[in-house]
């Protein structure tokens, strides 16, 4: 009995043993393919990034695939998606952050839009997980990437302050066949908020504004999609 029990436990020990190294290779590996990553975003961008997640590639996924975020930047509002592809060819790698160097700037044209039909607006863009041509680089622009034949997915949330605006609805709808015609797989919520309430909104807190302040009444947002 003592021999089996002996004999049990050492198989035990080894199983302990191979799984624990197994479980440092893979990791070993994990981080090496992220340290890989993040030294091409490093050398593309010339910009220091930090990893949060890494899936690697499987059945479901024919790549492996870093979250990031510049490190100057939030890792809450400013994710960056890395893809690492096996080819014929070697490996190729694929990222995101293009669209977050220009989204400022897509925010911006369509803002502009909509002060042309209402007084007060404000307006922020979620990008959508969608990798770039690898020659859109730092110094690339908005128009620079529409030229390339690049399409911009971004969910784009406006908040409108109408007044006494009695063509709002007009309005709004003009702003969004103006936006439509040029960033067509964009998906455009528009919102009429009460004066005042543009100013509170930034871009820690435009996704779920209208939860933290929506009026039951009905009367302080219409949603246009």
């Amino acid at each position: 009995m003592k021999k089996t029990f002996s004999a049990i436990g050492l198989l035990c020990c080894i199983m302990a043993m191979l799984l624990g190294v197994s479980g440092c290779m893979g990791e070993s590996k994990a981080e090496r393919i992220a340290d890989e990553m993040l030294d091409y975003m490093s050398a593309k961008y010339g910009e220091d990034f930090v990893a949060i997640s890494l899936h690697t590639k499987g059945v479901e996924m024919g790549y492996d695939e870093l979250v990031c975020y510049e490190a100057n930047s939030s890792p809450l509002t400013d994710k960056v998606y890395v893809r690492r592809y096996a080819t014929d060819d070697g490996i190729e790698f694929h990222d995101s952050y293009w669209g977050i160097l220009i989204r400022s700037q897509l925010e911006k044209e369509i803002n502009d839009v909509c002060l042309s039909y209402f007084t007060t607006s404000v307006t922020y863009a979620s990008m959508s997980v969608h990798t770039f041509n690898d020659e859109l680089k730092e110094d690339s622009s908005l128009e620079d990437g529409l030229a390339m034949g690049e399409s911009i997915h971004a969910t784009v949330f406006i908040y409108v302050e109408s007044k006494e605006n009695n063509n709002v609805d007009e309005y709004a709808r003009a702003v969004l066949e103006i936006i439509k015609r040029k960033f067509p797989h964009n998906v455009i919520r528009l919102f009429y908020v009460t004066d005042g309430t543009c100013e509170k909104i930034n871009r820690n807190n435009y996704n779920s504004f209208l939860n933290d302040y929506y009026n039951p009444d009905g009367k302080t947002c219409l949603a246009i999609y």
